[in-house]
Formats: C-alpha cells, sequence, structure tokens
C-alpha cells in the first residue's frame, strides 16, 4: 500500500514500530519512570501522526534486561506498569503492545517474557508468552501456544517475540489462526542485524500477512542494539523503517482490503491455500494431508523426534557436555609452520644438534663395550654365526671386540677420514665441532661393568632427541643429511645394543654425562 502520510482511514490502520532505547533499570522506580516516559512517547506519537491506531513497543522497552537484578524487576498483568499503559491508552485513544519481562509465574518458575496488547479503551485483550526463550542467555520459562485478538479496525493481530521469529512454524502457526498483521517485538543486538531484518520480509511473504518489528536500540550493560524496526507488506517489500538511532519511529497504513482481497484471489503466490491444496490443479482440492515425516513425528511421538534432532546436532544443552568426537581444525600450512619454525626454533634445533651429538657419543661407548662391530650403516642387515649369535659388520677404524675380549686399551670408534663440508652459520659450526670432538673421543669401558639400566637411558634419550628434531623441522634435516654416516650408526648401534641386552653401570652413565 503507498505510504508517506500521518493519517489513515475506515480502510487503512495506522501502525506506527518505535525504536526504543533500550532502559537500564535498576530498581522499580527506574522501571515505573522508564513507563511514564512510554506513555508522553504515546501522547507524542499520536500528536504528530493522527491517524495512528496501533503503536508497537519492542522487547524489554518496559523493565529492560538487567544481568543480576531481573528477579527484582519482574510484575503481574495487573501491575502499576500496566496500569500506566492502560491509562496512556485510553487517553490517546490507540492500540498499543508492550513488553513484560518478565511476568511472575503462577506456580514459582522463572517469569515468563510476555507481549500484551492494551485496547484503545485501556483493557488488555491480548497476552502471548515467548515460546522459544533465546538460548543460551535468556532465563525465561517457555510459553507454550500462539494466539490472536482482535485490534484496531477489526485488524486481527498475532504476536511473536525476539527468536520466535526465527522459526517459521511460530508465524504460520499464528497466521493459520486468523493473523493478517503479525507483530514481532524483539532486542535484537549486533551481529545478527542484516539477517533479522530480512527474515521479517521472508515471514510476511510466505504467510500472505502483513509484519510489524519494533527493535531496541541503543546499549546496556551488555549489548548493543541495532534498531530498524520496520514495517512490511504481505507481498514482502517494506512499507517504512527505521534506522540505527534511538527512539527513531516509522509509520505505515495496512489496508484492510488489500491483504483480504489477497488471500482469496490471488493463485500462483497464496502461500497459504496452496499448502493444504497441494496439486489441485491436477486433482480438484488437491491433497491436506502432511507430506512431511518429521512433523508426523513431532506431533504423535515428541521424543523420538527430538532424537532424530540430537542426531542431526548434539545430545546435550551444553556443547561441551554433549557426546561425540571434538572437531580439530586442520593443521597451519607447511609455509606457516616452516617459517614460524625458522624465527622461533633456532635455539631448538640447536639443542636438537647437541643431543644428537651426545647422543652418537653415548651409543658408541655402548657399542665399544660390546663390540664396535655393532656400530653399522643405516640399513646393513646384521648376521649369524655358525651357533646362530648375532654378529654385526665391521666398520673401518674401528677395533673389533667381543664380549669375552672386553676393552682394555682406547679404542678409535669413529670412521678416521669423515669430510666434512665449511660450516654456512652457527648451527653447522656446532654441528660440525660435535663430530669433531666425537673423531677424536677415546674410550676405555669394562665390558663387565654395563647394565641394561643405562641401554634403557639412552635408548630414551635417542627417542626424545629425534623427536623434538621431527617436531622442529628446520635445518636440521640438512645437518642430518650431510653427516648421516656418523649420525645415524649411532640409531643403529642402539638398536644392536638393545638386540646384545648389554649392561651398563650408573658410574659408566656419570662418565658418559661428563665427556658430553
Amino acid at each position: 500500500m503507498p505510504t508517506g502520510s500521518i493519517s489513515s482511514s475506515k480502510d487503512a490502520v495506522g501502525v506506527a514500530v518505535v525504536n526504543y532505547r533500550v532502559p537500564v533499570c535498576e530498581s522499580r522506580q527506574d522501571v515505573l519512570q522508564n513507563c511514564a516516559r512510554i506513555a508522553k512517547m504515546i501522547e507524542g506519537a499520536k500528536r504528530g501522526y493522527p491517524g495512528l491506531d496501533l503503536i508497537i513497543f519492542p522487547e524489554y522497552s518496559t523493565q529492560g534486561f538487567h544481568p543480576e537484578k531481573w528477579q527484582d524487576l519482574t510484575t503481574t498483568l495487573d501491575g502499576p506498569e500496566v496500569k500506566v499503559f492502560k491509562e496512556a491508552c485510553k487517553k490517546n485513544k490507540v492500540f498499543g503492545i508492550f513488553s513484560i519481562t518478565g511476568e511472575k509465574h503462577p506456580a514459582g518458575l522463572n517469569p515468563y517474557n510476555t507481549m500484551i496488547m492494551v485496547t484503545d479503551q485501556g483493557e488488555v485483550n491480548y497476552t502471548y508468552r515467548k515460546i522459544f526463550p533465546w538460548t543460551p542467555q535468556e532465563p525465561w520459562t517457555a510459553g507454550h501456544e500462539t494466539g490472536v485478538a482482535i485490534g484496531p479496525k477489526g485488524l486481527v493481530v498475532g504476536g511473536v517475540i525476539c527468536y520466535d521469529g526465527n522459526m517459521p512454524e511460530v508465524v504460520r502457526d499464528t497466521v493459520m489462526k486468523g493473523a493478517e498483521l503479525v507483530v514481532r517485538i524483539q532486542g535484537y543486538m549486533y551481529p545478527a542485524k542484516e539477517q533479522q531484518i530480512k527474515v521479517a520480509c521472508v515471514r510476511a511473504w510466505e504467510n500472505n500477512c502483513y509484519m510489524a518489528v519494533a527493535n531496541m536500540a541503543g546499549r546496556d550493560l551488555v549489548y548493543s542494539y541495532f534498531g530498524h524496526s520496520n514495517i512490511i507488506d504481505f507481498d514482502g517489500s517494506v512499507l517504512g523503517e527505521c534506522g540505527t538511532s534511538p527512539d527513531e519511529l516509522t509509520y505505515a497504513t495496512l489496508s484492510l482490503t488489500a491483504i483480504r482481497d489477497a488471500r482469496k484471489h490471488w493463485t500462483a503466490e497464496n502461500h497459504l491455500y496452496n499448502l493444504l491444496h497441494r496439486g489441485y490443479t491436477s486433482e480438484p482440492r488437491g491433497h491436506a494431508t502432511c507430506p512431511f515425516d518429521f512433523y508426523k513425528t513431532w506431533v504423535n511421538e515428541p521424543r523420538k523426534a527430538a532424537a532424530q534432532v540430537e542426531l542431526l546436532t548434539r545430545d546435550a544443552d551444553a556443547p561441551e557436555e554433549a557426546s561425540g568426537d571434538v572437531i580439530e581444525p586442520p593443521p597451519q600450512s607447511k609455509l606457516i609452520s616452516q617459517t614460524l619454525a625458522a624465527a622461533n626454533g633456532s635455539a631448538a634445533v640447536a639443542k636438537a644438534a647437541n643431543g644428537l651429538a651426545g647422543l652418537k657419543l653415548a651409543a658408541a661407548r655402548g657399542a665399544a663395550a660390546a663390540g664396535a662391530d655393532m656400530i653399522v650403516h643405516i640399513g646393513a642387515p646384521l648376521k649369524t654365526d655358525k651357533t646362530g649369535s648375532a654378529v654385526a659388520p665391521a666398520v673401518q677404524g674401528c677395533t673389533h671386540l667381543t664380549p669375552e675380549h672386553p676393552p682394555q686399551e682406547t679404542t678409535q670408534l669413529a670412521p678416521r677420514n669423515l669430510a666434512c663440508p665449511a660450516p654456512a652459520n652457527e648451527l653447522e659450526r656446532r654441528a660440525q665441532g660435535c663430530l669433531e670432538g666425537l673423531k677424536l673421543q677415546r674410550f676405555r669401558l669394562p665390558f663387565d661393568r654395563l647394565t641394561q639400566h643405562v641401554a634403557k637411558d639412552i635408548v630414551s634419550v635417542a627417542k626424545d632427541v629425534f623427536s623434538e628434531l621431527r617436531d622442529v623441522e628446520l635445518r636440521a634435516s640438512w645437518f642430518l643429511a650431510c653427516y648421516t654416516k656418523c649420525l645415524f650408526k649411532a640409531v643403529k648401534g642402539l638398536d644392536a645394543l638393545q638386540q646384545y641386552n648389554l649392561h651398563a653401570t650408573a658410574s659408566l652413565l656419570e662418565r658418559h654425562q661428563r665427556t658430553i
């Protein structure tokens, strides 16, 4: 319907929605002062828009929502707050829709989040309690039914509150009870601005009904509210819309003839008729039975329907209490991992390099006691002698020892003529220094004093060092490639040491630590 005027007629209902400034009420006195402010706004709106028939205020516009004192601010439908609204509507000869958060529960449960409509005679003729309190924040007890009432000039009015509007079933059920105008009062905050503006248009279009949305604006102790109260035609187009400023008001007229004519004569977009007359172009009057399995289950076996939803989503109110695996995000890209490691991991790399050098030294000691043949290239298989005992291949530069002949003289444990490239940076210089020191070490380890405990400790050190090296993933990998003959002999030596099940004493371990 065309808009732009401030008047109305017998066929046109003048409706205003208010971007009410969110109140912060600390006491019942604050609430009553706020109610007086609302009454003055009604008076001013009627003076400015003489065609005004219905004025709509948002959810939380009466008591606000104090995060700590909300229970102290509850009231009843015959309380002093409602009395102020009744007097204002009667005085100005307008209908008004108001929010009560919360309405005391008769059974002592948490309060309701309630909408009321007051007539131009000062009587409450409609009460609706929010069916879907907003989770996880709102403490209100859920309502259980929709409803409608006769508004100004015979317009049939129904209501939903805030999050209810996200559920298409609530608006559809209200419309199926006869609503021509569905009022949505809300206290919606950022960041859901765009979605909530759009959903009002969608609900109007899919239900062939007018929508009038009143939203809060400004900031309270917790949230910032985006306003954008609006009035939507039954074709989904916007008749009027506020901005984001507090206390803005917009006005439009709703034609009784237009909506009633459309519901009777529209065909292709008559969503209400078509829903219950599926395929009437093929079979007269079509099909009225519900084709939706979920809704059938919901009506006949609600717990079964709930179980289906839990399988689709989660099986507990709190996500952290729900069963199932926690979905971990994928790791960072290799580029980022390497970049961060290069920037922050030089100390860890140096530690890994030193640890590897010490590991080789420790493994070489144990191998010297058990037989230098244990120090082999990676991949070199162990052989067995005629008796079936394991025999490791000999390595150039190492004296052959056996358990029957433990070393009594110093024995060189590393190959003699290893060529190392010139160090490229401090890491390579330190690594080369470790290797050169290893080549010069000579040990005398009595074979009969070795213990299995030392062998286990050496294996543990090897695992820790190599694990740390893999995590760092830096130039240590280049270092290993350059010196693989020296470093990986230590690993094979440890493996052979385990197979021979040799032993070393604690005193030998201390000597090993001093040498490193």
